[in-house]
C-alpha cells in the first residue's frame, strides 16, 4: 500500500521556484532544494521524477504567476497600465531582490543554448509578455488615449525587450536614476502619440 503523501506540493514547488530565481539550475543541488521545501529527496523524485523535472515545473510556476499578477491587468488595461508594470519592475530591480533578476531571462541566459525545448517554454513566456503589451496598447488605440493608425505590434514589441532591459539592471546593479532615466524615455511615447504613428 502507498504511503501517503506527507507534503504540499504546491508549498514545495514555491520554495523550489525561488532558489532556482535565486541560484540558477546548476548552482542548486538537490541538497538546497530539500533543505528549502523541507522535502525528502525521494519525495522530491517520485513528485518531479529529477532536479530537471522539478525545474521545468518550476518555471511553468513561474509563468503562471506572471500571468496571474500582471498579465491579466496588461490585457484589460490601456497605457496606465503599462506604465504601472514598468514602474513596479523598476522598483523590484533596485529592491531586497536585487540581483535575481528575471527567472525566465535567468533561465534563457543560463540554459536555452543546450535545451530546445526549456528554449520553446522561454521564448513561449517572453512572447506571453509581448502579447499583452500589444493588448494593452490596442485597448489603449480604442480608448482614444494613442492615435488609431498605431503600430501597436511594433511598439509591443519595444516594450517587450525594454522590460527585458530593466530587469536586466538588477543584474548589473544600475543606478536607481539610470532605470528611472530610461524608462521615462521608452514610456515618452505614451505621450507623445506622434511616435507612435506608423510610417504613410
Amino acid at each position: 500500500m502507498a504511503r501517503p503523501r506527507t507534503f504540499d506540493a504546491d508549498d514545495a514547488l514555491e520554495a523550489a521556484m525561488f532558489v532556482f530565481w535565486r541560484r540558477g539550475y546548476e548552482a542548486t543541488s538537490i541538497g538546497d532544494l530539500v533543505e528549502a521545501t523541507g522535502v525528502n529527496r525521494s519525495s522530491l523524485y517520485a513528485n518531479w521524477r529529477d532536479k530537471d523535472g522539478l525545474y521545468r515545473a518550476a518555471l511553468s510556476r513561474y509563468g503562471e504567476r506572471a500571468q496571474r499578477d500582471w498579465l491579466g491587468q496588461l490585457r484589460t488595461g490601456g497605457g496606465a497600465a503599462i506604465e504601472r508594470y514598468f514602474r513596479v519592475l523598476t522598483d523590484a530591480s533596485q529592491g531586497p531582490g536585487r540581483g535575481m533578476s528575471c527567472f525566465v531571462l535567468n533561465t534563457a541566459a543560463e540554459r536555452t543554448a543546450h535545451d530546445a525545448a526549456i528554449a520553446s517554454a522561454t521564448r513561449a513566456l517572453v512572447d506571453e509578455v509581448q502579447e499583452a503589451l500589444t493588448t494593452a496598447l490596442g485597448n489603449a488605440v480604442e480608448a482614444g488615449d494613442l492615435p488609431p493608425r498605431t503600430d501597436v505590434d511594433a511598439h509591443g514589441a519595444h516594450l517587450a525587450l525594454a522590460i527585458q532591459a530593466v530587469l536586466l539592471q538588477s543584474k548589473t546593479q544600475a543606478p536607481r536614476a539610470t532605470v528611472d532615466a530610461f524608462v521615462d524615455l521608452t514610456l515618452a511615447a505614451l505621450q507623445t502619440p506622434r511616435l507612435l504613428q506608423e510610417t504613410p
